[in-house]
C-alpha cells in the first residue's frame, strides 16, 4: 500500500497539475487529506473518481483550538509514507508541514504551480 499525505496552499492556482499528479498514482494508493478547500478537495475528488482510497483528517478545532490544523497535518504526515505538498510559497501552514515531515525523516515532494497567479475558477470536480 502506498499512503501519501497531501497538503497545499489554498491559493494554489494550477488545478490541472493536481489532477494530473493523482492520475499517476498506482491503484493501491491511499490519499490522506485535510478536507480543506482547494488542493485537498481537488486531489480527493480526482482520487475517488479513479477508485483510489481517500481518508480525510479534519482539524479538531474544539479540542485543539488555534493549533488544530497543525496537529491535523502532523497526524496525517505521521500516518503517511511520504508528504506531497502542492505549494505556491504563500502559506505558512504548508511550509510548516514540509518542515515537520523533513524533521521526522519522511520523504517530501514539493510541487510548485506551473501557472503563477491563475484564477481559482476550476473548483468543479
Amino acid at each position: 500500500m502506498n499512503v501519501i499525505a497531501i497538503v497545499g496552499s489554498p491559493t494554489y492556482p494550477d488545478h490541472q497539475i493536481i489532477r494530473a499528479w493523482v492520475r499517476t498514482l498506482p491503484p493501491d494508493t491511499v490519499l490522506l487529506v485535510g478536507g480543506s478547500h482547494g488542493v485537498d478537495w481537488i486531489a480527493a475528488a480526482k482520487a475517488r473518481e479513479l477508485g483510489l482510497a481517500v481518508r480525510a483528517h479534519l482539524a479538531d478545532w474544539g479540542r485543539h483550538g488555534a493549533s488544530a490544523e497543525t496537529r491535523r497535518d502532523q497526524e496525517m504526515i505521521g500516518n503517511g509514507d511520504r508528504l506531497v505538498a502542492f505549494w505556491d510559497g504563500s502559506t505558512d501552514l504548508a511550509s510548516a508541514a514540509i518542515e515537520y515531515a523533513q524533521s521526522i525523516g519522511k520523504p517530501v515532494e514539493v510541487i510548485p504551480p506551473a501557472i503563477k497567479g491563475a484564477p481559482l475558477d476550476d473548483l468543479a470536480f
